[in-house]
Formats: C-alpha cells, structure tokens, sequence
C-alpha cells in the first residue's frame, strides 16, 4: 500500500546486500515483527500517538486508496476516514539489511475502507524497518493489490448463464411439473427468474419476474452449491386493494459435467407493507424441488 521508493530499496541491496545468516539474527527478526505488528495494531485503533512513535519521521506510504504518497501528517490527518483491518495469509518473510534495516513482505486479506470505499482486500505488503536509537521502526509501507483469483472465484465463474428448469411440488419428483422457469445467474450476482405460472391459478394470484442475488460455495461433500434469493410482486385480482410480495430462496447444487442445476426453492408471500428481506417475517413456505438444464448457443 505504501512503490515510489521500490527502486531505492534495490539500490540498498545492491550496495549492501543481504546479511548472511548469524547467531542471533532470530531475535532481532521476532523485535521487527513485534514493531511492525504493533504499528499495524495502532493503525487498526487509530492510536496517533502510537503511529507516530512506530513511524520514521520521514516516512512514506504509498497503497491502492491514497491518492498518492503520503508522509507522516497526511497518513495520520487521513486516520478518521481508514477503516481497516488485516489478517496475514501464509508466511511473513523478513531479510535484515545491514545491522540497523530489514525488509518484511507477506501476503494479506484487507478488511475495510477509505472515506467510504472499500479497500483493496487481496494484497502485497512490503515493509522497510529501520532501528533508530535501539528501537524498530518503520521507514517505508506499501501495499501492492492483488487480482485475486482462487478456486471459488473460478468454480463460480462457470456457473453463469441462463438455465430452463422444471418446477415441482417438494415431494413429487417423479410427478408431472407445474411450471418452468427461465434462472440466470449473471455477473455481479444477479439473480433473474422468470416462470411460465406468472399469470396465476386458482387461488393463486399472477405475479412478475422475479430478481435478485446469487452466490456459490463449495459443500461439505464437494459438491458446488447456489445459494440465491429473488423477489418479486403479485397482481392484485378483482376486489383486492393491493398486491403482494413474493420472495423466491433458491438451494442449488451445480452438476459441471452436464451443466444442469438441482435442489429446492422456497416460496414466502407476504403483505405489500411486509418486509421480505427480514428472515423473522417468513413463515407458511411452499416449498418445490427444480431441475433445470443450461440453455447453450447454437
């Protein structure tokens, strides 16, 4: 986060090159650890005097949110508006510099954000310490974002498109279906339903197409599983004043060698005034098993 000053850190190895590997060299690394930790602590809790204590007075960041470099005052004027928490992934590596400088890399989840945006949450860290006066602190921070892109990101990328279902009362798998519906899974987890039953039946009002968010996960069993919920609204019939709402739960398992989906959706209806997105409202669900089949170009 804080890579302007990447050049000066190479001139500094190559004029000095990294220590070889001496007695005591653990100490002294687990001393820039605990400085380097308390300093990322005090940014976590906005402790300004802390920060500046663990800081050179010289000292530069550079990461994805600042808008440029910023010294000491700018980072420390810029606190009210970091919200900010880290969690290291993997392995901290630290390389002594000499006897008074070492560099800490690792790789971290950033959780958090910037005058309101979030913040970058896969990323790079580098840090330069310096000992001044016997003490650890840090003379340069960067942050380099990461384009994350691990087995989940992938698995789910897969699964977009658009799927033809068929809709049957839970239990009746082997029945007749009652309707099919059109589900797309789009990109930024849009949820889109559309059914063949919109125009109602007895007892039943008509309704609209229905969106909404998806998700994906893996099971327990290995299994790639979608999690959605869609809304949407139904048709005041002949001496009603108004509608309803209808709130579609989606619980899919995704089948990659035949691109077809299966599970369940549960049905909730409630008043136009209801509040479909408080799970503490929901009662009285329909409950359906669906089997659909990914609609391909041809």
């Amino acid at each position: 986060m804080r890579s302007l000053f990447v050049l000066l850190v190479l001139m500094i190895f190559a004029q000095a090159g990294l220590v070889e590997a001496r007695a005591g060299d653990e100490d002294i690394i687990a001393e820039v650890n605990k400085a380097a930790e308390a300093l990322d602590a005090a940014f976590e809790r906005q402790d300004v005097e802390a920060v500046k204590q663990l800081m050179t007075p010289n000292h530069i960041a550079v990461t994805p949110y600042y808008p440029g470099p910023q010294n000491v005052d700018e980072q420390i004027a810029s606190l009210p508006d970091l919200k900010y928490a880290q969690t290291i992934v993997g392995d901290v590596d630290v390389s002594l510099i000499g006897d008074d400088a070492a560099l800490r890399t690792f790789q971290a989840k950033l959780e958090g954000t910037f005058k309101g945006v979030p913040i970058a949450r896969h990323a790079f860290v580098t840090q330069l310490m310096a000992k001044q006066d016997g003490t650890w602190v840090e003379r340069f921070y960067q942050v380099t974002a990461l384009k994350f892109s691990d087995e989940k990101r992938t698995r789910c990328k897969y699964l977009i498109g658009t799927y033809l279902t068929e809709n049957r009362p839970k239990g009746q798998s082997g029945g007749s279906f009652i309707s099919r519906s059109l589900l797309s899974l789009g990109r930024g987890h849009l949820l889109l339903f559309t059914d063949s039953g919109e125009g109602g039946e007895a007892g039943f009002a008509s309704f609209t197409d229905g969106r909404g968010s998806w998700y994906c996960r893996r099971g327990e069993d290995g299994t790639t599983r979608i999690t959605g919920t869609t809304l949407d609204f139904t048709a005041p019939s002949a001496g009603e004043a108004t509608g309803g709402i209808g709130r579609l739960d989606f619980d899919l398992t995704f089948n990659g060698e035949r691109k077809t989906i299966g599970g369940t959706a549960m049905l909730y209806l409630l008043p136009l005034d209801g509040d479909p997105l408080n799970d503490a409202t929901l009662k009285d669900a329909r409950e359906f098993e669906i089997t659909g089949q990914r609609v391909g170009a041809h």
